[in-house]
């Protein structure tokens, strides 16, 4: 269960933390998550110190490359798959990426390479969403019979 996005607020993430402790307890079943951006660090390490869930959502989007629109990732971002792996290793809790894109389609082979990356770093699942469209421009992909979603 995502228990927060992006808690910035520190008394929010007070509120979160007794949110998981309250689910852990209540439903050991359950994993608690929060999400953030994944080349916000060291805000995400502060922040999971605090709300202590069993795994962080790390949003890294298939626009992260060198130029947008490149097959290549730029480095800084095999760097931060590596320092968020070790992290959660370290800690002992999940890793996982969000796959999400805004803007302009992305090609099937950059979202291939987004995931297989994020699976050889160690990522340990995705969560997938979209932000609604209603125009090619906007859509997460583009179909053979031209319908955009």
């Amino acid at each position: 269960m995502q228990i927060a996005d992006e808690p910035y607020d520190k008394e929010e993430q007070l509120l979160y933390a007794e949110q998981t402790k309250w689910l852990l307890e209540d439903h050991p079943d359950k994993l608690a998550l929060f999400c953030m951006q994944i080349t916000d660090q060291p805000k995400w390490q502060q922040m999971w110190e605090v709300i202590r869930t069993d795994g962080i959502i790390f949003q890294w989007y298939p626009y992260y490359t060198s130029n947008g629109k490149s097959l290549d990732l730029a480095p800084y971002a095999y760097g931060m798959l590596g320092f968020c792996v070790k992290f959660c290793k370290n800690k002992e809790i999940g890793f996982l990426v969000a796959r999400g894109v805004g803007g302009p389609p992305r090609s099937d082979s950059l979202l291939r390479l987004n995931t297989y990356a994020a699976l050889a770093y160690g990522c340990e699942g995705f969560i997938d969403w979209r932000w609604g469209t209603t125009t090619k421009e906007s859509g997460y992909a583009w179909y053979k019979d031209k319908k955009y979603q």
